[in-house]
């Protein structure tokens, strides 16, 4: 995996222990969703896949406003409006949204 794609960090929350979360950044988001990426699309949707699963994954309201215009304009095949906020209103309920960047 390219270095620089999903960021760990150990946190504490109620009731468990240590527990990693991860930082997912805007191009794994997009190249989940940009099915002209060919390998790139399917290694991202099985990431995105596997932490919607697994839980702890994080992702920065900054995240979701560049994938937003990225989806809707700049790639291959860009989607309508209305299914990107169908997106990322799907990605909110599965991962935790921070407002910041995760020091």
């Amino acid at each position: 995996m390219n270095k620089g794609f999903i960021w760990e960090r150990n946190c504490i929350q109620p009731g468990r222990n240590y527990i990693p979360d991860r930082l997912i950044d805007t191009n794994i988001l997009v190249y989940a969703y940009d099915t002209s990426e060919g390998a790139k699309y399917d290694f991202a949707k099985n990431i995105v896949k596997q932490i919607w699963q697994d839980g702890g994954g994080v992702v920065c309201v900054q995240n979701l406003m560049e994938f937003f215009v990225v989806i809707t304009k700049k790639v291959t095949y860009p989607i309508s409006i209305s299914d990107a906020k169908i997106i990322i209103k799907e990605e909110q309920k599965h991962l935790r949204c921070s407002r910041g960047v995760i020091a």
